[in-house]
């Protein structure tokens, strides 16, 4: 590792640290690259990163030079900076961060944050790759996300639901207000269908902007079904026929958000239609090929993001299956198992990095036993991974890994699956 990326390693002790101050600096010292292509800034509890990835594949197929930002990565840190699909190059992230960190120590009384120096980065490799627009997923919230300090020309929310309650709130009316915040003066927001205690939180924030607000509705979403995991709907605006390469149906209602986002930025619905039926999104209800029973990799962190899982199992037929799981101690992991439970036959609880964040074999256990799950435990995840390998061949049951998005980059790896 070169010294500049052990510099921003180094970074992620110092944590999270709210307020755009530093990321302005940072930006204006660079020139303001972001200022050089469109953007589209997507916040969400669950679901921007597959709108983003979404409404890049759309962009892309409608002819537009593309830029995306997202967050967190599986393999590689360069995953979260992709131009034309593909991810920043090792000469190129070197060189991006040296000329971060050297703008930061310019303007910074005290050292930035890992997710403000990436952001940076991402915004100056666009610039240098002239893209036409970026696609920019915030990172966690939205009022003091570093993706913040962009002025996009599109504004999504595509989901409000329980997540980070220490940072955001512990109500839904304040997560929605922090997600609300990314709204800017004059700009469309669109959003996804939100729960009723969040759409007025939402609808005060546009007011306030000026911004045209628009939402996705079950009404468009005609004849909704899976077909092999992947959701087919008619879009009852257009009366056209939609396939989405992404699994689960909860994939149905994103791609409403899309459509809807695609509309707003006078896209071609053929070509619309056509990138939605080919977009890709590593690790989201993945089925790793080659598997039977089979094994899918997915990953679901939150409550909502465990209830869609539950969701895909009974719709996929399958009963049940072997888990293998891991989750940030942060995380409302009793609400995580509770959504699942019904759908695990046997579950396998393992530990993954950062270990300081990790939730301990303790409180792993107790979230399963309360919930009537027959678990056991084991440390190292290559021999977690072959447990529940062994478990699954013996009931004949899919194994779905989830939990963590570290805990799915690891098997990645294991796996030998690219991303």
């Amino acid at each position: 590792m070169t010294n500049i990326c052990t510099r921003l390693e180094s970074l992620e002790t110092l944590g999270i640290k709210f307020g755009l101050d530093n990321i302005r600096a940072i930006l204006k010292e660079l020139g303001n690259p972001e200022e050089s292509f469109l953007s589209v800034l997507i916040a969400g509890t669950n679901g921007k990163g597959s709108v983003a990835a979404m409404l890049e594949a759309i962009l892309r197929k409608n002819s537009f030079r593309t830029g995306i930002y997202t967050s967190p990565h599986l393999l590689n840190v360069r995953e979260r900076i992709r131009v034309q699909g593909d991810a920043v190059s090792e000469m190129d992230f070197e060189r991006m961060l040296s000329r971060v960190f050297d703008a930061a120590d310019a303007t910074l009384p005290s050292p930035p944050t890992y997710f403000e120096v990436l952001t940076a980065a991402a915004m100056l490799h666009f610039k240098e790759m002239h893209i036409d627009y970026g696609v920019i997923e915030v990172g966690m919230g939205g009022r003091y996300d570093a993706t913040n300090a962009i002025s996009q020309k599109l504004s999504i929310i595509t989901s409000i639901d329980y997540d980070h309650e220490t940072y955001l709130g512990r109500t839904l009316e304040g997560i929605a207000a922090e997600k609300a915040a990314i709204s800017k003066p004059k700009v469309p927001m669109i959003t996804g269908i939100l729960p009723a205690e969040a759409v007025d939180v939402v609808r005060e924030a546009c007011r306030q902007t000026e911004s045209l607000y628009e939402t996705a509705t079950l009404s468009n979403i005609l004849e909704p079904k899976l077909e092999q995991g992947h959701g087919v709907f008619v879009y009852r605006p257009w009366n056209m026929p939609v396939r989405v390469n992404l699994r689960g149906r909860h994939q149905i209602e994103n791609a409403a958000v899309a459509l809807l986002a695609s509309e707003q930025l006078f896209l071609d619905r053929h070509l619309t239609l056509q990138a939605l039926s080919e977009v890709h999104w590593p690790g989201r209800l993945d089925i790793v090929p080659g598997y039977t029973p089979p094994v899918v990799l997915d990953c679901a962190h939150n409550p909502m993001g465990a209830r869609s899982l539950a969701e895909f199992i009974r719709d996929m037929k399958w009963d049940q299956a072997t888990i293998l799981f891991a989750a940030m101690r942060d995380k409302n992991i009793g609400e995580m198992l509770r959504a699942i439970s019904p759908r695990v036959d046997q579950a396998i609880l393992t530990r993954v990095e950062p270990l300081c964040r990790c939730a301990s074999r303790e409180d792993l256990l107790a979230a399963a036993s309360a919930n009537g799950i027959d678990a056991c435990f084991e440390p190292d995840v290559a021999n977690a991974l072959q447990q529940a390998f062994e478990s699954s061949g013996k009931s004949n049951r899919p194994l779905v890994v989830f939990g963590s998005i570290y805990l799915i980059g690891k098997i990645f790896s294991l796996l030998d699956l690219a991303t």
